[in-house]
């Protein structure tokens, strides 16, 4: 993961727009697999933490899930043990980099932990949350879960 962290920080997508990202079927080298692919992007999300390292401080990786839904505002998000099943199996889940202090994001957004907001990571914490969502001119409102790494 760390060729790819390097790929992406060096990359023309990261310096044009501020952040990059990838589906984990779209990764060099993970063999992806839908039966398992939000667990394994809950691994890979640990190697990307690793790799950060020092830019850790700087930049923040994400790892999102979208949920099966149907374009309506939705408060209720599944149960953490049933996430898997809910995700919605045509958007593989996908890995995020962009900068730790970025500008407003104009969004209409409804959020909240999820399930429990807080768990350890390799170095730091990883803060995860429920998101409804849609953005500019959407009609439609986009489900997922989301989870963010924040260095101790």
């Amino acid at each position: 993961m760390r060729t790819w962290l390097d790929g992406v920080l060096g990359g023309r997508h990261f310096a044009e727009h501020g952040y990059d990202s990838a589906h984990l079927d779209e990764l060099p080298g993970v063999g992806y697999d839908a039966a398992t692919a939000v667990a394994r992007g809950l691994e890979l999300l640990d190697q990307v933490v690793l790799a950060c390292g020092d830019r850790a401080a700087e930049v923040m990786v994400a790892y999102v899930v979208v949920l099966a839904g149907t374009g309506e505002f939705e408060r209720a998000a599944p149960a953490f043990g049933d996430l898997a099943a809910a995700w919605d199996a045509l958007t593989p889940p996908e890995l995020y980099v962009l900068p730790r202090w970025s500008g407003p994001y104009p969004v209409e957004e409804y959020r909240r932990s999820y399930p429990a907001g807080v768990a350890v990571a390799p170095v730091g914490v990883y803060h995860a949350y429920y998101r409804c969502h849609r953005q500019g001119d959407a009609l439609g409102f986009t489900r997922a879960v989301h989870v963010e790494h924040h260095p101790g």
